[in-house]
């Protein structure tokens, strides 16, 4: 019984060493989000917490291969075990090394960052989340669309917050009855009303004539707004 209560403290020991080691370095981590992301550099919030929880599943792992060593369990074999075993558990949770793969490489190329609204595959969403398997979006119906990150980093990612201009395109028409003269009249206070506007880019800011319609003269109106 002194034997069994002896073990029972050391792995209560270790485990509880182990736990309090990945929440110091989660703390920590935290700290550096809330520290970082307000100061000029503006590190990514979301890159900084996926690496700290990496981190702490590390030392956790250690602190019990520590604790092995209390129990005279050699590390060495342990660990030897794991690289004869590695391929076959490699092939097992493939698709979750795939995953978080794809999670560095969304952080590192940064195609979109939590906050921004962005198409992907035939779907629209504001990125809420980029995790360490998957990424969470918010669609536009307000419902939440997970995506594996492998998934995701291999789509077609449009990015709309990072327009710097916007694009404002009309047609109008015109009856047919319209004289030339008329027609450039209206074109040209057309024009003007856009480039006298602050917030529109007066180039490529165009009115023009794009088809003859069934019932009308059309006129394309062609402008960049930079709101």
């Amino acid at each position: 019984p002194g034997e069994v209560v002896a073990v029972t403290l050391i792995l209560a020991r270790y485990g509880l060493l182990a736990w309090l080691v990945a929440a110091l370095v989660t703390g920590v981590g935290r700290a550096v989000v809330r520290f970082c992301t307000s100061s000029a550099a503006g590190l990514d919030a979301a890159l900084i917490r996926l690496c700290f929880r990496v981190l702490s599943l590390v030392g956790a792992l250690l602190v019990v291969l520590h604790g092995a060593g209390e129990f005279g369990l050699s590390v060495t074999p342990i660990l030897a075990g794991l690289g004869v075993g590695g391929l076959a558990v490699a092939l097992a949770i493939r698709p979750t090394l795939e995953n978080i793969v794809g999670g560095f490489v969304l952080f590192a190329d940064k195609p979109v960052r939590v906050g921004e609204f962005c198409s992907f595959g035939d779907k629209l969403g504001t990125v809420e989340e980029i995790g360490l398997r998957s990424t969470r979006l918010r669609g536009l119906d307000r419902t939440v669309i997970t995506v594996p990150n492998a998934d995701f980093a291999q789509m077609q990612i449009v990015n709309f917050t990072r327009r710097d201009m916007n694009l404002f395109q009309c047609s109008l028409g015109l009856r047919y009855e319209t004289t030339p003269d008329q027609l450039r009249y209206v074109a040209a206070k057309i024009r003007k009303l856009l480039i006298q506007h602050s917030k529109v880019s007066p180039d490529p800011a165009r009115v023009r004539v794009s088809e003859f319609g069934a019932s009308a003269i059309i006129l394309e109106v062609f402008a960049f707004v930079s709101c």
